[in-house]
């Protein structure tokens, strides 16, 4: 998600800039981490610690919704437990993701629009108020939560786990609250096309490709196939 010549302090001073732009202030540490303990097969018991708390709690939360309005409390709740340390953690996970990524230059503009977009979602969640209450498709809600359990059992660490945690909180937001896509307008695509908004509709350079790939989350995106 970086250029593979920065180092992992410019990626932090990345992100305290953004941070400094969309909050104006550094947030403070992270609270205290709750831990999660597992035994294995020999009888070993294996302690994890989380970010921030045990996703056990969040999933408690997320699945007793039963419209906008209890979603929302829930997504403002947890979002006020993330610091700017949780987030440039997170940002982390993804740079390794995506450094192998071309070109150097596609990888840097991602990654920008990237920290961006998560920064600005969870200062919006944090202040968010609903402007009217739309009904929700409690099914295809359920069937995001069902997504997101999957993925966050296949995550192969802790680090993994934390992230698509936060990036399934902002998804959340902007799918059932918003009705927004999940990337911002500007994010690139490999071949230099870009999510775009064009009048009231969104459209992705990739919905067709990736709606059908058990991991996305696209088939549950507002956005439209951009004709390319």
């Amino acid at each position: 998600m970086i250029n593979p010549t920065f180092t992992i302090l410019d990626h932090q001073q990345w992100i305290g800039r953004l941070a400094y732009i969309f909050f104006g202030i550094i947030l403070p540490p992270s609270i205290p981490k709750f831990y999660l303990s597992t035994r294995t097969d020999s009888g070993q018991i294996i302690e994890e610690v989380l970010m921030p708390v045990d996703t056990t709690d969040l999933f408690n939360e997320l699945c007793v919704v039963e419209d906008q309005e209890s979603l929302l409390i829930v997504l403002k709740r947890w979002a006020n437990r993330y610091s700017i340390f949780d987030l440039v953690q997170a940002q982390g996970f993804t740079a390794k993701e995506l450094k192998n990524l071309h070109p150097p230059s596609y990888i840097k503009e991602l990654s920008w629009k990237h920290s961006e977009w998560l920064i600005a979602t969870i200062k919006e969640i944090r202040s968010a108020h609903l402007q009217k209450r739309e009904t929700m498709n409690l099914e295809e809600y359920y069937d995001f939560i069902e997504r997101i359990r999957e993925n966050l059992i296949k995550a192969e660490d802790r680090v993994e786990r934390d992230a698509q945690t936060l990036y399934s909180l902002c998804a959340a937001y902007h799918l059932f609250i918003t009705k927004t896509p999940m990337h911002m307008v500007g994010t690139p695509f490999p071949g230099g096309f870009k999510v775009q908004k064009i009048g009231e509709e969104y459209f992705c350079p990739v919905k067709e490709k990736q709606k059908d790939v058990p991991e996305a989350l696209c088939k549950f995106c507002v956005a439209k196939q951009l004709k390319i």
